[in-house]
């Protein structure tokens, strides 16, 4: 009896372990933008919005290194750290915006809320959105959702390959 229950523990351990691998996957590497495959709005926005024309670098690729606790993207030379622990960050670049990055099965969610000044007209607005990062062997898709201080909504999706 204690032999089979010390297997239905092992086993038991060693699917959590398995199921926990696969809601986690690793979105590490370089990823390089599949114009073909990628909405065009949302290539012509910037390739991938919200890091464009910052800091250098290739606007048609993102380097991700993830550890266990957070989660970089880098993109045109901005890095943006995202932690796994609800905590909000400060970014991507663009007007004040703060971000916080939580699992939801197998995906990565970057809920964020950019605040900045519009003009004289407007004065200070707030858009907000949600970043959606799946990964699927070779391939990272990022499906952008975005809601305008004026309240519409749009969703971009972008696919990059591994580089």
């Amino acid at each position: 009896m204690k032999r089979v229950c010390a297997a239905a523990f092992a086993l038991t351990l060693a699917v959590s372990s398995l199921v926990w691998a696969q809601a986690r996957p690793d979105l590490s590497g370089s990823w390089t933008l599949d114009m073909e495959k990628s909405d065009p709005a949302a290539v012509a926005a910037g390739r991938g919005g919200g890091f464009a024309g910052r800091g250098g670098g290739n606007p048609n690729q993102i380097v991700i290194r993830q550890t266990a606790d957070e989660l970089f993207v880098t993109q045109n030379g901005q890095a943006v750290p995202y932690k796994f622990d609800g905590s909000e960050t400060a970014g991507p670049p663009g007007g004040e915006t703060h971000s916080t990055a939580a699992w939801d099965g197998g995906k990565l969610v970057i809920t964020w809320k950019r605040e900045y000044y519009a003009g004289v007209k407007d004065g200070y607005v707030t858009s907000r959105g949600k970043d959606v990062y799946t990964r699927a062997e070779t391939v990272l898709t990022i499906e952008k959702t975005a809601t305008a201080p004026q309240g519409q909504t749009t969703t971009r999706k972008l696919v990059y390959n591994k580089s």
